[in-house]
C-alpha cells in the first residue's frame, strides 16, 4: 500500500484514497439525511379546516352528540397524512378537537379521528362525500387528559400532553403523558401509553 508523504503539497488523489473516501463519506451523508427526513414526525398543522374536514368533523360529532353537545372547531389541530396502510386510504387527515356541552354542563372530550379522503372512481360517476371516517377514539377529558399535539412517525399517531397526578385538582393537571394509536382492523387503537 501507498503511505501519504508528510508533504501538504502532495496531489492526495494521486494515491487514490481521497476520492474513494469522500465517496464513502457522500453516501453515508446521503443515507443518514434520507433516513432522518423518514423518520422525522410529520406535526399538526396550524392552518384553518377545510371546509371538507369541517363537514366530516360535524358528521362525527352529531352522531356522538347528546343532542347539546358540540364541537370546538377553532382548537382542532390536523396532520395530512400520505400513503399510510390504513383501510387502503391513499391520503387524509387525524384530527384532534374538542366536543363539549354534555347535558348543557361545563364538560368536554377531547376526540381523535382519522378521515380518509374518498376518490372518484368513474369520470362520468358520483362524485362522493369528499372523506370517510376510519376510526375515532376519545383520548381527553376535561380534568383528567388534555392532549396538546398531534403528530405522526411512521404509521403512528403520536399524541402528547398533560393528565392529571394522583391528588391533582381538575384544574392542574400536573403528569406529562404520550399516546401512541394506530389503525388496526379498521379501528383506532392505543398501541402505547406512557409518562
Amino acid at each position: 500500500p501507498a503511505t501519504v508523504p508528510p508533504n501538504p503539497q502532495v496531489n492526495l488523489t494521486r494515491y487514490g484514497r481521497l476520492p474513494r473516501t469522500l465517496a464513502i463519506m457522500k453516501t453515508i451523508t446521503t443515507a443518514s439525511i434520507m433516513l432522518w427526513l423518514f423518520a422525522m414526525p410529520v406535526a399538526a398543522d396550524d392552518q384553518p379546516l377545510s371546509p371538507d374536514l369541517l363537514g366530516a368533523m360535524r358528521a362525527l360529532t352529531q352522531i356522538l352528540t347528546d343532542g347539546y353537545a358540540d364541537m370546538y372547531p377553532d382548537s382542532a389541530k390536523y396532520v395530512d397524512f400520505q400513503d399510510l396502510p390504513w383501510r387502503g386510504s391513499s391520503s387524509g387527515a387525524i384530527v384532534l378537537f374538542y366536543v363539549g356541552g354534555w347535558g348543557l354542563g361545563n364538560t368536554n372530550t377531547q376526540l381523535l379521528a382519522v378521515f380518509s379522503r374518498n376518490k372518484k372512481l368513474y369520470p362520468d360517476g358520483p362524485t362522493p362525500d369528499p372523506y370517510r371516517l376510519v376510526g375515532f377514539a376519545t383520548v381527553g377529558e376535561k380534568g383528567a387528559r388534555a392532549i396538546g399535539s398531534v403528530s405522526i412517525e411512521g404509521s403512528s399517531i403520536v399524541l402528547t400532553g398533560t393528565e392529571a397526578g394522583a391528588h391533582d385538582p381538575m384544574c392542574c393537571l400536573s403528569s406529562d403523558v404520550t399516546l401512541r394509536h394506530t389503525v388496526k382492523d379498521g379501528n383506532l387503537v392505543l398501541e402505547a401509553h406512557a409518562d
